[in-house]
């Protein structure tokens, strides 16, 4: 037994070995990536919001889906396409009213697609919109260290959907640079009611600003959602909560109804 520690004391020695660090970082690098952290802002079907599309397509069959955070619309084009064959009706919201302009030239409005350009939150207000370019995806109401800003108009999704008559939101989908909680705060009622059945978030630095925790989300939704980690290609359910989830990495995260 002696034998064997001392083994595992020299062994952790040479692997705790400062000149190894370099080496363990990119090891750590490449082990986030492999798991699909820092990749989750990319094309759908590079960060693996595609296989979400697809698979909920096949759970869904018709439903009301809303794009919140839509940016010029390269999300909604995927949904677009891959639902052209079923009955849906796609709300997209996009609170730059400069971005919101390339977004129309991008996605013509239709019977089943619809432009709207605000942004949600916990309440009715309006807020300044941060970015260094126009039409930027990153634009932000928590960093405000952007060269322009906007003023932009934010509402609920509860007084939107009451304004609309909508009764259901099969397909949440969120994409605001650390804003998600605070649109989930002003979803209350929807969700009490359990009217919101999928919905796709992300949690990445930008959270930061806000002083808002991977554990402020679980709290909110695991009790009646079961939550998966996005990967390129598939889910992984996360079953429990632990520190380990605190990662600021951007990383897709799937709510689903249970």
């Amino acid at each position: 037994m002696k034998k064997k520690f001392k083994m595992k004391q020299f062994l952790s020695k040479i692997i705790r070995n400062k000149i190894f660090y370099s080496f363990w970082k990119k090891i750590n690098n490449l082990s986030m990536y492999g798991m699909n952290y820092g990749v989750a802002s990319g094309y759908a079907d590079y960060s693996g919001e595609l296989y979400i599309i697809k698979k909920l397509k096949k759970e869904m069959q018709s439903g009301v889906i809303f794009d919140v955070g839509a940016y010029i619309g390269d999300w909604s084009k995927f949904v677009i396409n891959e639902y052209k064959d079923m009955q849906y009706a796609l709300y997209i919201f996009e609170p730059s009213l400069v971005t919101c302009k390339e977004l129309k030239n991008n996605i013509k409005e239709s019977k089943s697609n619809f432009i709207y350009p605000i942004g949600f939150g916990d309440k009715r207000e309006r807020l300044k919109l941060f970015y260094d370019i126009e039409s930027q995806g990153s634009a932000s109401i928590l960093m405000h260290e952007g060269e322009y800003s906007e003023e932009v108009q934010i509402d609920t999704i509860d007084n939107f959907c009451k304004d609309n008559t909508i009764d259901e939101i099969n397909f949440l989908k969120m994409d605001v640079q650390g804003y998600e909680y605070n649109i989930l705060l002003g979803a209350k009622d929807m969700l009490s009611n359990g009217n919101i059945k999928y919905i796709q978030f992300e949690f990445d630095e930008p959270n930061i600003e806000n002083r808002i925790f991977f554990r402020d989300f679980w709290d909110l939704l695991s009790e009646d959602y079961r939550i998966f980690h996005s990967l390129y290609d598939g889910l992984v359910e996360v079953k429990e909560y632990c520190y380990e989830l605190e990662n600021f990495r951007c990383m897709n995260y799937l709510a689903v109804k249970k």
